[in-house]
């Protein structure tokens, strides 16, 4: 399995010189976050950012070595295999750390995941606030290996999902949707849905989205899956609250509900 997780670029303006111990220590993070078994983690950075990295540190006399180990551990683009989803919710708010643009820890928080910095002050800590326009939110951030301890809980879950079903009978599982065209199609599949053992209920149907080519819009840390019944028409759609208590659960619960009612019947 892999798991993209992103570098926070305040933590190493482009053109800063790393010293030795900063890599070393750099080296010790990566050695422990490739120990978590059947997981590849990839870290994503800026690919300028990478070269001005490799550049001021090869001309320390660190030896080949250092460009060598930086190429293997960061990946650019800094985007990777992030949905569309998440880069459009970078772009629809404004993220920011002490006042400055933060992409990497914008993507992290966004995307549920990590972020990883060079070992400086102030980011030698195991969490970081962020703001989001008006508001606050946290991210999960190491930049030692001790800082992975913090996270443990969160690291053994990306190496196997267990699902848990919800135990409510489909009948007894609540719908709401809005009184709007198409009320009646959205009430015939949201049945179907609630059968499934991962719903827990139906939460309100969403705007229309006549456009959509995919069935699944998004998934939320908190169990949310948002779908488009995309072979109608209108693009009719549900906000659906599923037994996903993270977004790992939250996407392969998607995944199989997609499998399973993702079609015209």
């Amino acid at each position: 399995m892999s798991k993209d997780v992103f570098f926070n670029e305040l933590s190493a303006p482009s053109g800063d010189v790393l010293s030795y111990e900063e890599i070393k220590s750099l080296k010790g993070l990566f050695l422990s976050l490739h120990n978590i078994p059947k997981v590849d983690l990839v870290c994503r950075i800026d690919s300028h950012l990478l070269s001005s990295m490799v550049e001021s540190s090869t001309t320390q006399s660190y030896g080949r070595e250092v460009a060598g180990f930086l190429y293997s551990i960061l990946h650019p683009p800094f985007e990777g295999d992030s949905s569309e989803d998440a880069q459009a919710a970078y772009m629809d708010a404004r993220w920011a750390c002490n006042d400055e643009a933060c992409f990497g820890l914008a993507m992290a928080c966004i995307l549920d995941t990590l972020a990883v910095s060079i070992d400086r002050t102030p980011w030698n800590v195991s969490n970081l606030q962020i703001s989001k326009n008006a508001s606050s939110v946290m991210v999960r951030h190491c930049s030692r290996a001790e800082h992975l301890e913090i996270h443990s809980q969160w690291l053994s879950s990306l190496a196997g999902i267990e699902l848990v079903a919800c135990d409510i009978p489909p009948e007894n599982k609540p719908l709401k949707l809005r009184d709007d065209h198409g009320k009646d199609v959205l009430q015939a599949f949201a049945r179907r849905l609630l059968r499934s053992r991962y719903v827990v209920e139906i939460v309100n149907s969403l705007e229309f989205h006549p456009k959509s080519r995919r069935f699944i819009k998004c998934c939320t840390p908190d169990g949310v899956v948002e779908l488009i019944l995309n072979w109608t028409d209108a693009g009719y759609g549900l906000a659906v609250q599923t037994t996903g208590r993270n977004l790992l659960e939250t996407e392969e619960i998607a995944r199989r509900i997609e499998a399973d009612f993702g079609h015209v019947t």
